[in-house]
């Protein structure tokens, strides 16, 4: 009986065992997920679902593989709790969202008017569903542009290249000890660098910009001024190698000012006058003649997640910051902001979008923005493609993408027609060459 009893009660502690792992490694999962640490949840997450599916626990993996940029285990994820239970609202949009990211419009397209009939006038879905319905438009002239990705050593991911004495000017990662890793991909930090070009997409090795720029967390992107003398750049909000963080534990982005003194180094830091430790404000860009900035930022009174701002030169500092509006700010995401003249270039989640950021371009004539344009096939993908920069040397310029995994440079030109021309040759005897008519 002793030895029956023993037998019976081990299923019984394996099973509270069993039951306290998981509750560890939930607690682990949710505490990395609130930090923002989400390879570190999707580890944890894995664990917990190896063992007992826990929905909530489902859509955390799902959401943290989609803001870590896995795209494809993000969608396998959203499959299964789907699966198990409709998923609706906001949540249903990102699933739709990866799922166009993953190149499957039809799908994304059924999961956008799931979120439609609950609620007929969510904008997001709205743009979504239309652009599922112009999906194949977006690649009608793909050819018009080539793309090829720079080769720059020194750093493992690179992005918001900007043209730079004899090279660019770029915000860059490397690989490093996990003791010193940004938590969020496991890279360092964002700094800004610095590298010259050797051949069309082969350059220099990256050097960090010298100076009292690069710091102990994220540098970058950045702009310059038109004279060359100052750089606007973005940067987490710190003092003394610690964070700011607000009630919420979320620490925000904020924009600085660096002038470069005479030998060539950047110094004398100051912050942008509309900073905040109660949301985020960054990727600046100037006009051409410096009397305009504009910025991304998810401060009060915008239209959704990060709207594009302005502020104008007063002659004694910069204006009330101006919202661009609704012809180009969304319920979605607007980013990466680069002014060309009166055409205004930036990223968005939204409008009508292959997947991802998608970069369009509006221009603005009296006060008024035009409906923004996609830029389209091969300039934009079904990942994030964003920070696009004309090269007033060339017809192209550079943009930033993950269409290849992780950020990179990539560089592309105007792709000139070839015109192919019948050609009839007569020989004449008396001649020992061709002459053609």
């Amino acid at each position: 009986m002793m030895t029956l009893l023993r037998n019976t009660s081990l299923p019984f502690v394996a099973a509270i065992l069993l039951s306290s792992c998981a509750s560890y490694n939930l607690q682990k999962a949710d505490q990395a997920y609130d930090l923002m640490q989400y390879p570190r949840a999707e580890r944890f997450y894995g664990k917990v679902l190896r063992h007992h599916e826990m929905r909530p626990a489902r859509l955390r993996l799902a959401d943290a593989c989609r803001r870590h940029s896995d795209l494809v285990s993000a969608e396998k994820h959203y499959a299964l709790a789907d699966a198990a239970h409709h998923i609706t609202g906001d949540t249903a949009l990102n699933y739709g969202e990866v799922l166009m990211g993953n190149g499957k419009p039809e799908v994304a397209a059924e999961l956008f008017l799931r979120v439609l009939h609950e609620t007929p006038e969510n904008g997001r879905a709205l743009d979504l569903y239309a652009s599922t319905q112009s999906y194949g438009s977006f690649f009608a002239d793909s050819g018009r542009f080539i793309v090829n990705r720079l080769n720059i050593p020194g750093i493992s991911t690179a992005f918001s290249a900007v043209p730079y004495r004899k090279g660019l000017l770029i915000a860059g990662e490397k690989k490093v000890a996990s003791l010193t890793a940004n938590p969020w991909n496991g890279m360092s930090f964002l700094d800004l660098y610095y590298s010259e070009k050797k051949t069309v997409v082969t350059w220099t090795e990256a050097q960090p910009l010298s100076g009292l720029v690069n710091g102990a967390f994220h540098e970058g992107p950045a702009v310059l001024s038109p004279d060359g003398r100052h750089l606007y750049f973005t940067r987490s909000n710190y003092v003394k190698r610690k964070l700011r963080k607000d009630e919420g534990n979320t620490s925000h982005l904020m924009l600085f000012r660096a002038t470069q003194d005479s030998t060539g180094r950047w110094t004398d830091l100051r912050a942008f006058a509309y900073n905040s430790e109660y949301w985020s404000t960054g990727h600046a860009a100037l006009s051409l003649d410096g009397k305009m900035l504009y910025f991304a930022s998810d401060r009060p009174g915008g239209l959704g997640g990060t709207d594009i701002w302005r502020c104008r030169d007063n002659g004694t500092g910069w204006s009330e910051p101006e919202n661009l509006g609704s012809t180009v700010n969304t319920a979605g995401n607007e980013l990466f902001p680069m002014i060309n003249g009166s055409s205004l270039y930036f990223s968005s989640t939204a409008h009508e979008n292959m997947g991802g950021l998608d970069i369009f371009e509006t221009h603005e004539q009296e006060g008024r923005w035009s409906d923004p344009m996609n830029m389209n096939a091969p300039i934009n993908t079904p990942h994030d493609d964003f920070s696009m920069v004309l090269d007033s040397t060339t017809e192209g310029g550079y943009l930033s993408s993950n269409r290849d995994s992780l950020d990179q440079v990539y560089v592309f030109w105007a792709n000139k027609p070839i015109f192919y021309v019948e050609v009839r040759c007569s020989m004449i005897p008396a001649c020992s060459f061709r002459t053609c008519r």
